[in-house]
């Protein structure tokens, strides 16, 4: 069912109706009733009335009986709103969107952009609501900008720990808009010292917008979602330990260089082979000492989440080769590590040489 500002409406499971004043989101409006307030109702919830089908049976707000079109006298109550009522619609807006802002995705603390699709048109055709999911434990300061010929700034707010915040619906033919931005994060952690401020760019793969598979429905959702990770919270420095260029001055006198920039230890360090090269083993083995005590999904777990510290590592410090030594067994963390690997559009996924690694390794290649 389409609705549209001015329509009027009536209630489906109690008595009463009104005439729809705001488009909250793709599933809910702002209905406007006789007795002056303005309520949020699903649009599930409403029938549409045709204006042969009202017959003055529903009431409606006084001025309304023509809807949002009917010309009014100028300077009339129902022809003007006061910057006050202005306000308090606008407020009441954000309010029902809050409401509906939860959000909780099942496994690591991570700061998202959303596209949420609309059950009620065809997944690959409708409309999207995009959003920005906070999913850690801790308020988000963020800026939000787009690349458009330029980079533009588009938002930027304070978005509190396991909620969205809504940005804006758009086409199937405005994605591309979408495609390609940067964001700063600031954490408001509780813990001292605090995460060290995020700054990161994104680019995502028009086509991935157009393959259901990329879709999910989550926790508290109707409908299906297409999730892109901006920022794996976790992995942030801690503040201290961002170090920021030292330069002692030179002698007088003598034609010394400033001294080089004082480097952080990143975890990747540990594992390059060559300037632009790091190889890593994911044998359990390799990673735990006690891994006899642990069972399967335990092990996969601690695997997976040595990965991604180390897969985000070589990003920041673009290393533009990793070698992930995975091995055989049931193939399961081979596939668990691909997919990750498949979520960064500026990664090219092959398998390494038989010859040297054998078939339990993936290349992975990343281009910034």
């Amino acid at each position: 069912m389409h609705i549209n500002v001015g329509d009027k409406v009536k209630f489906l499971n109690e008595e009463g109706g009104g005439v729809v004043r705001e488009i909250v989101d793709q599933k809910t409006v702002l209905v406007s009733i006789p007795e002056g307030f303005d309520i949020p109702v699903s649009k599930g919830d409403l029938i549409l009335l045709e204006p042969e089908a009202s017959g003055g049976q529903v009431p409606f707000p006084e001025g309304m009986e023509g809807g949002a079109d009917t010309p009014q006298p100028r300077g009339t109550a129902a022809s003007m709103e006061s910057r006050e009522d202005l306000e308090s619609r606008e407020a009441l807006k954000e309010r029902v969107r809050a409401s509906a802002a939860s959000m909780a995705i099942p496994g690591e603390a991570a700061f998202y952009l959303a596209f949420e699709a609309d059950l009620q048109k065809p997944l690959m055709v409708g409309d999207l609501d995009v959003y920005l999911v906070n999913n850690t434990g801790d308020d988000v300061c963020y800026i939000l900008y787009l690349d458009q010929q330029g980079m533009v700034r588009v938002k930027h707010g304070v978005i509190s720990h396991q909620q969205r915040h809504f940005l804006q619906t758009i086409s199937r033919e405005e994605i591309s808009r979408w495609c390609k931005g940067w964001i700063q994060l600031i954490m408001a952690a509780s813990q001292f010292p605090p995460p060290a401020p995020e700054n990161t760019g994104f680019k995502i793969r028009p086509s991935r917008f157009f393959s259901a598979e990329n879709y999910k429905v989550y926790p508290g959702r109707s409908n299906p979602v297409f999730l892109y990770c901006l920022s794996r919270t976790h992995l942030l420095l801690k503040a201290d330990q961002q170090q920021t260029a030292l330069r002692e001055p030179a002698s007088k006198g003598t034609p010394e260089s400033h001294p080089p920039l004082v480097s952080r230890k990143a975890i990747i360090d540990k594992y390059m082979v060559d300037d632009e090269e790091a190889q890593v083993d994911l044998h359990i083995e390799q990673l735990s000492e006690d891994h006899y005590r642990m069972n399967a999904m335990e092990k996969l777990n601690r695997q997976l989440s040595f990965f991604q510290r180390i897969l985000q590592s070589a990003i920041v410090n673009k290393v533009k080769r990793l070698v992930i030594i995975h091995g055989v067994g049931a193939g399961i963390l081979k596939a668990e590590v691909r997919r990750e690997l498949q979520q960064y559009d500026y990664i090219d996924v092959e398998d390494a040489p038989i010859a040297r690694y054998g078939v339990g390794a993936t290349i992975a290649k990343i281009y910034q």
